[in-house]
């Protein structure tokens, strides 16, 4: 997944996987790695957090700020959009038991919506990651300074 910050106008990346393990700003070689190569499923976890933990500590906080932003600047929520989706199915079903129109439109906006959700799950999951690995390393900074 990938998205533009619209303060900064930077841009940011993810790769979610199962169990809300994100690695954040993935490289390039980082990429290929998981595209071309059958690791196990906790590997590759193991690897996205070993990638987030050598980031800096501001590149981590840029991306939960810019996540957390971009979150907020949605016309609708969450759960908002869940509720539409439900409306626009019930009227797909309606328009085709009627035969009225072209019910194409209607699956692109469903389609749409859909997409949005998991985009907001997605990013919401790798925002929570960011903010935790953030934690442990301050945790870990203090640590050090005692």
């Amino acid at each position: 997944w990938n998205f533009k910050d619209r303060a900064s106008g930077d841009n940011f990346a993810f790769v979610l996987f199962p169990n809300g393990v994100a690695a954040i700003n993935p490289t390039a070689d980082y990429l290929k790695q998981i595209w071309h190569s059958n690791t196990a499923l906790v590997e590759y976890q193991a690897n996205a957090r070993k990638h987030v933990e050598s980031l800096p500590l501001g590149d981590i906080d840029r991306f939960t700020l810019a996540a957390r932003n971009h979150l907020d600047g949605f016309p609708t929520s969450l759960q908002e959009d869940r509720s539409i989706l439900v409306h626009r199915q019930e009227d797909l079903v309606k328009q085709e038991l009627t035969m009225a129109g072209d019910a194409s439109d209607a699956e692109d906006i469903i389609a749409a919506i859909e997409y949005r959700i998991e985009f907001k799950k997605a990013l919401n999951e790798a925002l929570v990651y960011g903010e935790a690995v953030r934690h442990m390393a301050r945790e870990n900074i203090v640590r050090r300074e005692l």
